[in-house]
């Protein structure tokens, strides 16, 4: 036996396109493995002895046993190097109560989310002035008292965030404590069970949303600007809760992050964003946007997702939309840092709401061609609706059985 010891809150396991996928939570890592890979892995967490392993995979197969033998052992080798078989480091979070300094705080404000009010009390300065205008739209100034506390503050090189008074993440860097910090508001914020945390936008249309993921710097928020001026609805900027068992998405009242290579193109269809401050957070500079026709609140109604686009912006290239597979579009979306179920269960009802959606990748160099291009898409998208809604007959009700 190789010590391996299933770790429910750090890796999670669902069937996925013929095989499975692995959720590693600690780093937001995915893993996707073939049906023979995914059986040898079920056996392994299962405690599985290496020589039974090989006779079960030989016999199922009907392959060589010496071959089956040389096979798993380079699965486990990999498995091992990739993090996913040593047991769970012991840390300090699970004890540490928070210490924070006594001094005055950089920011200590009252937000609203969702339905809950949060206090955070943020004692680095570079992450409040960057966080402050993100949340401007969420803050709370008639005397609500908060139910959550989050704190952040440094100690011995890194950035601690606690929640009431209790440490909950030790973060490296400024632009990775902001972002712990806006998960934490998301999730702390409201009564809800969220399913997952994408990385993502969101913007709505009467037939439901079409959400907008990528990695850092993809240009989701540029785009996600534009469609707004062109008529599409806010739902959400850079983090999108999806809600557990209705699978909707949920608005979320927090500024969108216009970066500085974009504020001209942006700002020339939303004058107000010249006024608003620039602020730096690690290497970027970027200024906050909240359009004048931003809907989003804290107590809007769910919306389901439709389709989702990944955008990428190449310069001077011809638009091109292309349609993704389900294993290609959820490779790019663990790319992008999204918080996704640590539970089997949790991760199985989220690949299952994941492959309902259509994915689509739209490489640009102009995003008035990328906005030409979505707008057409989603005419497609609601059409198909529309005729699928009326070739659905009504429900009957009846008298229960």
């Amino acid at each position: 036996m190789h010590g391996f010891v299933d770790q429910p809150d750090r890796i999670a396991t669902a069937p996925y396109c013929d095989g499975a996928v692995i959720y590693e939570a600690l780093t937001g890592r995915l893993f996707h493995l073939n049906h023979t890979a995914a059986r040898a892995w079920v056996l392994l967490r299962e405690g599985g002895r290496e020589a039974a392993i090989v006779s079960d995979l030989a016999r199922e197969h009907g392959s060589d046993a010496a071959a089956v033998q040389r096979d798993l052992e380079a699965f486990i080798a990999a498995v091992h190097e990739a993090g996913l078989l040593r047991p769970r480091a012991t840390t300090d979070l699970d004890v540490v109560v928070a210490d924070p300094p006594q001094e005055s705080p950089a920011l200590d404000a009252a937000y609203r989310v969702g339905e809950v009010v949060v206090r955070v009390v943020c004692h680095s300065a570079n992450v409040a002035a960057a966080f402050a205008p993100l949340a401007a739209p969420a803050i709370v100034t008639d005397g609500t008292a908060p139910e959550v506390c989050l704190t952040l503050y440094r100690d011995r090189g890194a950035f601690v965030l606690a929640r009431d008074g209790r440490v909950i993440d030790r973060l490296a860097t400024a632009p990775v404590a902001r972002w712990a910090v806006v998960r934490q508001l998301v999730s702390a914020g409201s009564r809800r069970s969220w399913l997952a945390l994408l990385h993502a936008g969101a913007v709505a249309t009467p037939t439901g949303c079409l959400l907008v993921c990528g990695d850092s710097g993809a240009g989701k928020s540029t785009l996600l600007a534009s469609l707004l001026h062109a008529g599409f609805g806010f739902v959400a900027d850079d983090i999108v809760p999806l809600e557990k068992g209705t699978r909707l998405i949920r608005p979320v009242p927090l500024a969108i992050s216009i970066k500085q290579g974009s504020w001209p193109v942006i700002g020339a269809m939303f004058p107000e964003l010249a006024e608003a401050p620039a602020v730096r957070l690690g290497a970027r500079r970027m200024r906050f946007l909240w359009p004048r026709n931003g809907t989003a609140s804290a107590d809007a109604a769910g919306r389901p997702a439709a389709a989702v686009l990944f955008p990428r912006y190449v310069k001077g290239t011809p638009v091109k939309l292309t349609r993704l597979d389900h294993l290609r579009s959820l490779t790019l979306l663990g790319e992008g840092g999204s918080i996704l179920p640590s539970t089997d269960a949790g991760l199985a009802e989220f690949l299952a709401w994941w492959r309902g959606l259509a994915a689509y990748e739209i490489s640009y160099g102009r995003l008035d061609d990328a906005v030409r291009v979505v707008r057409s898409l989603w005419d497609t998208i609601h059409q198909s609706h529309d005729e699928l809604a009326a070739a659905v007959p009504p429900p009957v009700f009846g008298p229960e059985h």
